[in-house]
């Protein structure tokens, strides 16, 4: 779906009706499978050729209308409906518009709930051709006032197709269509962490065009308690691990952020990360204290464990049949449960080591495979009730005081899910809004009218508490969910889902990695290229 958002191409799906793979693969003789796959083959060859054999006759026509799209995008004028039949088939139901504001707004300083989101958000734009200006003074519009360096991004331009699918919020399609192929609803400018707002009116003010986001690192002078830092996306949390990996030190303040002491490296993290260490004072709060990068045991989605190991987690693949086959179990801090593991198929042996790690480790849990999970091991007394499998899209959420505070009221569901019946000692980490969750997507009742968008309401989507065993769980209900900014746990209780690192004995470098083969990494990441920007001095 790329293309169209660039301009006059359009974008179909070209479905091969012969199956050859999963049960069938196995089911099915060689002879049925040759036979099947030489239609699918054909279909895909006649597809690609008659593409082809239109492109070269009609090129003409189609850089021209890929001109007309851009001219009418920089001179902001309404979108064209095409009338009806102008092919056969196409009618009112196939008319999909929206409303293009003037401008999109990035603030920047204290207007901004993330700097390093929101210098990633402009890269993204400006690595698809969109076009990104800096204000050169502080401004006005519409009443709100924004701070010079404040990126605008003016909607008079080519290609406010891209721009516009990549800031705007979209809206719920639920009584617009039937069911929904695959995604329904995504929103970077709800998702990626930044404050983004969106204006009718121009914006009146000096500004020059940027090819990259500018630098965001800085460090106040280190206050009587050394820095904090906040850790309000992937950049923190992957300073944080950095940090941890180099043998420092760090304490949970119990209000989404970590004390870091004075004599650590907080000018070379800045410059790497892009982060800010501001002054934390002798009296602010410290919890729970960490050493050394957490350690996951994780079974999880291929897109899961990147992100986690991008972040620099040390990571550990376990499943159902790693376990079976025998799982050192020392020096794991935290097990991540979102797919290929259940409990009730390991073996005697694999479930009294799963069971010895749960007495002390932390456990993360997600979606219908991590609920299954909670229930059989017997963790934490909540039930997750279920949505339609396809419903999916940005919902409101309500953060809370606790693991997800200040992630920015908005999460990405598929598969919605939620818990009731919650027992005794289950903090509810996350809710869904009182009132119509779903900003933009597909959510509708199934056919008995029952597991819709008011059912889930103000209903709990995370939850957390300790185990009978004794480690601090935490569960998502929803069947893929990402909070807004990944965050680690705040450490309320002594047991933060990230996991205090525990006495090991296990041997390895450092004295702490356990025997096996980690597929993460503690390492540094690359720079990314702000470290020119990197401010030092008095705060404030």
């Amino acid at each position: 779906m790329y293309a169209p958002y660039q301009g006059a191409v359009s974008s179909a799906t070209i479905e091969f009706p012969m199956r050859v793979n999963n049960a069938d693969y196995d089911r099915l003789d060689e002879e049925e499978l040759q036979r099947r796959s030489a239609i699918n083959t054909d279909i895909s060859a006649a597809t690609i050729e008659a593409t082809l054999s239109y492109v070269q006759d009609h090129r003409d026509e189609l850089v021209g209308d890929q001109i007309e799209i851009f001219r009418r995008g920089a001179a902001g004028e309404e979108q064209v409906v095409p009338p009806e039949e102008w092919v056969p088939g196409f009618g009112p139901e196939d008319v999909w518009t929206t409303d293009f504001p003037r401008a999109y707004v990035i603030p920047v300083g204290g207007e901004q709930r993330s700097a390093t989101a929101a210098a990633r958000l402009v890269d993204f734009l400006i690595a698809n051709d969109v076009r990104v200006e800096r204000a050169g003074r502080a401004f006005t519009v519409e009443g709100a006032e924004y701070p010079a360096g404040s990126y605008v991004v003016d909607m008079h331009q080519p290609k406010r197709g891209m721009a516009n699918v990549l800031l705007e919020d979209g809206r719920d399609i639920s009584d617009d269509i039937g069911a929904m192929y695959d995604i329904s609803g995504w929103s970077h400018g709800l998702l990626w962490g930044a404050d983004v707002e969106a204006v009718q009116e121009e914006v009146a003010v000096s500004a020059k065009p940027v090819t990259v986001a500018s630098p965001t690192g800085s460090v106040e002078e280190a206050g009587d308690g050394g820095w904090e830092l906040r850790l309000d996306g992937g950049a923190e949390v992957a300073a944080l691990n950095d940090l941890l990996a180099s043998g420092t030190d760090v304490a949970w303040n119990g209000r989404g952020g970590v004390i870091v002491p004075a004599e650590a490296d907080a000018a070379g993290l800045a410059d790497r990360y892009g982060v800010t260490f501001r002054a934390a004072e002798s009296g602010d709060p410290a919890d729970a204290v960490v050493s050394g990068t957490p350690t996951v045991a994780i079974a999880g989605a291929a897109d899961e464990v990147f992100t986690l190991d991008e972040m620099g987690f040390d990571l550990r693949p376990v499943s159902t049949w790693v376990l079976n086959a025998g799982f050192d179990w020392s020096g794991v801090d935290v097990l991540y449960v979102s797919s290929g593991l259940v409990y009730a198929d390991l073996d005697a042996h694999a479930r009294a080591d799963l069971d010895a790690f749960l007495a002390e480790g932390g456990v993360v849990a997600r979606g219908v495979t991590g609920a299954r999970f909670n229930e059989q091991a017997g963790l934490l007394d909540a039930t997750r009730r279920s949505a339609r499998s396809d419903a999916n899209g940005v919902v409101r959420v309500n953060e809370g005081e606790g693991v997800l505070a200040g992630t920015g009221g908005h999460a990405f569901v598929y598969g919605p899910g939620w818990f009731t019946d919650l027992g005794d000692g289950v903090a509810v980490e996350q809710s869904y809004a009182q009132e119509s969750p779903l900003v933009a997507g597909h959510w509708r009742s199934d056919q008995n009218g029952a597991g819709g968008q008011s059912d889930a309401a103000g209903q709990a989507s995370v939850v957390s508490g300790v185990a009978g065993q004794g480690g601090r769980w935490c569960c998502s209900a929803p069947n893929r969910s990402s909070a807004t900014t990944p965050r680690a746990s705040s450490g309320r209780s002594p047991r933060p889902c990230t996991g205090a690192r525990r006495p090991r004995s296990a041997s390895g470098p450092a004295g702490w990695r356990a025997a096996g083969a980690p597929i993460g990494r503690t390492r540094s990441a690359p720079s990314r290229g702000r470290g020119s920007g990197v401010r030092s001095g008095p705060r404030g």
